[in-house]
């Protein structure tokens, strides 16, 4: 929305269309295995369940589920690095509903 010329609506009554969704799934596992056995690359997967409306229409133009996940590295700092690989995560999906939503204008 920053790089548009979009603006976010204070409430839903004043708002043209409603982008909402919801975490349907969070995972932080696994990635890579180093050579001790122990995890040297975690990834945290995301998945979120959204739908995007026009606010004179009752039927959503959309519903479906979207992804992102990122990777980090566990043995660092894991609380920070899981934190920032789910705001990556989060990032990815953000700008794949913003572009679902615009792509048909």
């Amino acid at each position: 929305v920053n790089q548009s010329k979009l603006r976010l609506a204070s409430s839903a009554e004043n708002a043209d269309a409603i982008l909402d969704g919801s975490i349907a799934t969070y995972s932080n596992r696994p990635f890579s295995i180093g050579g001790d056995e122990q995890a040297d690359q975690n990834q945290v997967m995301i998945t979120v369940k959204a739908s995007f409306l026009f606010t004179d229409n009752d039927t959503p133009e959309w519903n479906k589920s979207f992804s992102g996940n990122f990777t980090f590295d566990p043995t660092d700092d894991p609380i920070s690095g899981e934190q920032n690989a789910a705001d990556e995560a989060l990032e990815q999906i953000a700008n794949s509903m913003f572009n679902d939503a615009v792509s048909n204008w």
